[in-house]
């Protein structure tokens, strides 16, 4: 589920509120509520997630069963815990799963996951996998490490991380893997990524790693043109495939795109390179169409017939929008076979603040061409009456530019609460990281040339004040 990917789960803390037992009385079908404690993490508008139900769908006698559920426990912004169980029609009990336990260090802007599983027989939790995260100063992932837990101690499996090579211009993503042999981390493809100075991508190669010459030999890459005017609507996208036998790159296809008059996308057609007797040949073309809101709702994707020299269906999806959260409703999928045949279809049911209440996802029935369940996700929220003022609402009156040695507050602070004061330069460098009561003054202290820089102020859930600031 997406909504499960989204989520800043909480810490290790949360696992004393969970019972140690792999049998859990099923609440009558509908969710206790979770203690109040820390409920101020996962809200969307005026409503925080506490659980999600899964149901699958028994076709012989057309009802729903209760299969999954997962309850979701926040402590602090930075902290938490989700618990998933299945449900056990033997005992009429819910048995535990697995859980999630995550932290985030808003100063390091680190994160780890730990997944764990339920152990039936020594009624134990036990490690399972670990995801390490780490954020760059744009708040983008820069590095990420999967781990499994092996004989009483974490063993990598693969990591990745980005090295910026140009700043703002080319940067590149490489990827690892561990190496049980050599006992070391061993690399195995990296992507270069380059870009304009907009901000689009001009192009995007891909490596992979020869062990035994020691370098990298790419291979693949794929070449952005925009237009002339603004610099920024891709016209066409080329796809080259190196040939280490001549040194030079063989472009294998090419991408058009098309737009209406509100710049709108409406259709990209693809060339093949069918070699130098025959050029460039119609391959493929997808056709985007709009609602009255500019999301897209409709997508039909055609290959070329050579031989009747003709477009052939081949598939299209249907999307129905909420046009007040611009959130999906009804989402359809079909393939054609002498004619359009249903594939997967979703439908969304929302909270009257815009949240998924329901998801159902069908599958196409064998025998006839109708839409047949399969799974439903049932969401429960509470209400969260108040919110503690983060520090994006919050305003220092700080003068910009700033000079070195003087004393500044900020009034904005609480001021019994503990902050950190924090400085970097424009590479993410972290030059002061200096703690202070919101009472007091607080001051550069750092070896700071004249230039620019982000001064971020931090509590103990995340940082309240960010900008950037001239040094003088």
């Amino acid at each position: 589920m997406r909504i499960l990917g989204t989520l800043i789960l909480l810490s290790l803390l949360c696992t004393t509120g969970i019972a140690q037992n792999d049998i859990v009385p099923f609440p009558s079908g509908i969710p206790s509520p979770l203690e109040e404690e820390g409920r101020s993490n996962f809200r969307q508008g005026n409503e925080q997630l506490d659980s999600i139900y899964s149901y699958t769908y028994n076709s012989s006698s057309g009802s729903w069963e209760i299969s999954r559920k997962v309850i979701f426990t926040y402590l602090q912004s930075n902290a938490g815990l989700w618990v998933s169980y299945k449900w056990d029609s033997a005992s009429l009990s819910w048995k535990f799963l697995a859980r999630n336990i995550s932290y985030y260090d808003p100063l390091t802007r680190e994160s780890k996951d730990t997944l764990q599983s339920w152990n039936t027989t020594g009624r134990v939790w036990e490690n399972s996998s670990a995801n390490y995260f780490k954020l760059d100063r744009f708040d983008q992932l820069s590095d990420k490490e999967l781990s499994n837990w092996q004989n009483g101690t974490w063993k990598g499996v693969t990591r990745s991380f980005t090295n910026i090579l140009i700043p703002n211009r080319e940067q590149e993503l490489v990827d690892q893997r561990w190496d049980d042999n050599l006992n070391q981390w061993e690399p195995f493809s990296k992507t270069n990524l380059e870009y304009r100075i907009p901000g689009n991508f001009n192009s995007r190669t891909w490596f992979n790693w020869d062990g035994t010459a020691g370098n990298w030999n790419s291979y693949r890459r794929t070449l952005w043109n925009y237009d002339a005017a603004t610099n920024t609507q891709i016209q066409s996208t080329v796809e080259q495939n190196f040939d280490a036998s001549t040194q030079i790159w063989d472009s294998t296809a090419i991408s058009l795109y098309a737009y209406n008059s509100l710049g709108q996308l409406t259709e990209i057609k693809t060339e093949n390179n069918n070699g130098w007797h025959r050029g460039w040949q119609n391959y493929s073309r997808n056709a985007f169409g709009y609602d009255g809101n500019g999301n897209e709702d409709s997508l039909l994707w055609q290959k070329w017939n050579d031989t009747l020299s003709r477009w052939d269906n081949q598939s299209k999806e249907i999307t129905e929008w909420d046009q007040t959260f611009d959130k999906e409703l009804d989402f359809k999928s079909f393939t054609w076979e002498n004619g359009w045949i249903k594939r997967r279809r979703s439908t969304f049911q929302l909270t009257p603040t815009g949240n998924w209440a329901e998801i159902t996802y069908f599958d196409k029935e064998p025998s006839r061409n109708e839409w047949l369940p399969q799974i439903r996700y049932v969401y429960y929220y509470s209400k969260v009456t108040s919110v503690k003022a983060s520090m994006s609402q919050l305003s220092c009156a700080l003068p910009n530019p700033i000079q070195k040695g003087y004393a500044y507050t900020c009034d904005a602070l609480e001021a019994n609460t503990s902050y950190t004061l924090q400085v970097q330069d424009i590479s993410g460098r972290v030059l002061q990281k200096t703690p202070f009561k919101g009472s007091d003054s607080f001051q550069l202290t750092g070896n700071f040339s004249e230039g620019i820089y982000l001064l971020s102020i931090f509590d103990g859930q995340g940082w309240v004040y960010q900008n950037k600031v001239k040094i003088e």
